[in-house]
């Protein structure tokens, strides 16, 4: 009986992920800010980049692997790896750094953001946390989880709440 068990297990994943697998590789074109025709990758690893924003990614982390790059709303996303942190960054087309997204642990959050979540999320757990940079602020997005209900909310280093919404 196990035996079957085990077939059938491996024929339903084996089965799902063919039924998962992407078979359309088609490219995407589109108009970059110089006016050329840019073939636009819906993701891939570093060699999809331009040179431009290879160069921006190498310089603001000299160290990183490109995970993942794929282009989106203009902007080119990059999840790299700096040792063994992942890291997610949008570049422009010149490739200037607009945002970096740092996962952190609670521990790694700011005292005062910690003081304002238990003041008005005093039972909820911290699920996630993620420092996110920019070139004009830095705050801190946290997903709390209390039972089955999760909680997103945006907080300053000073701990003042920007923007909070709530899902189940």
């Amino acid at each position: 009986m196990r035996k079957h068990l085990r077939a059938a297990v491996m024929l339903g994943m084996m089965a799902s992920g063919a039924a998962w697998a992407d078979t359309d590789t088609d490219d995407q074109e589109s108009e970059s800010a110089t006016g050329d025709t840019v073939r636009e990758p819906e993701s891939g690893p570093r060699s999809v980049l331009p040179q431009s924003v290879e160069r921006g990614l190498r310089a603001a982390v000299p160290r990183a692997s490109v995970l993942d790059a794929q282009r989106r709303d203009g902007l080119w996303e990059a999840t790299v790896k700096v040792g063994i942190r992942s890291q997610r960054m949008r570049l422009d087309d010149a490739g200037n750094l607009l945002e970096r997204e740092l996962p952190v642990s609670p521990r790694e959050l700011p005292v005062a953001v910690l003081d304002t979540l238990d003041r008005v999320h005093p039972r909820s757990t911290i699920w996630r946390a993620a420092r996110i940079e920019t070139n004009d602020a830095s705050f801190h997005e946290v997903l709390l989880a209390r039972g089955d209900r999760r909680t997103a909310v945006v907080l300053d280093d000073e701990g003042r709440i920007l923007t909070g919404r709530s899902r189940t």
